[in-house]
């Protein structure tokens, strides 16, 4: 089978309407990151493209997920290599509650998607959420990060009706 690499994802601040890029450093690792504020959206807009510090492994599969009506966004990225995730949260001006390697169980880049971001519930109980294929379970795995107390979780094995086909 062949790998599936997404290297790059876009998403935007649902409260301001700003565009956010993250995407793998090439050549080196880690992942770099650019904002457009200008309104309306021109090339000229876009902030200066930044390696973000403590986030330091390949990005073989990254992928963003907003908040609706906010400005956070989540990020997954998996390093194929290592076998290990990186997750953040960006609050609409800097990425927050970074953890490198919050899982390095033989994770990987399968020939299908292999992780997704985005959120679940209302008010204080709004979370974001990050499923994944974990190269050593049979089924999926996920983190959730709640934002009312700025913390990760990890909650195993996904719905066990569902037996994922990798």
């Amino acid at each position: 089978s062949t790998d599936c690499y997404k290297q790059y994802d876009i998403a935007y601040e649902q409260s301001s309407g700003h565009v956010l890029i993250a995407y793998t450093i090439e050549g080196s690792a880690g992942v770099g990151w650019a904002k457009n504020e200008a309104e309306p959206k021109t090339s000229a807009g876009w902030s200066d493209t930044d390696q973000e510090a403590g986030m330091l492994d390949n990005a073989d599969f990254l992928d963003l997920g907003a908040e609706p009506g906010t400005d956070y966004i989540a990020m997954a990225y998996m390093d194929d290599i290592a076998g290990d995730m990186q997750v953040a949260i960006w609050s609409g001006s800097a990425w927050t509650a970074k953890n490198d390697n919050i899982d390095t169980s033989t994770v990987t880049v399968a020939d299908s998607e292999p992780i997704g971001c985005g959120w679940a519930g209302t008010g204080t109980n709004r979370r974001a959420v990050i499923v994944y294929n974990n190269a050593s379970a049979t089924t999926l795995s996920y983190f959730t990060w709640k934002k009312d107390t700025a913390s990760w979780e990890q909650l195993d094995n996904a719905p066990a009706t569902y037996s994922p086909p990798f």
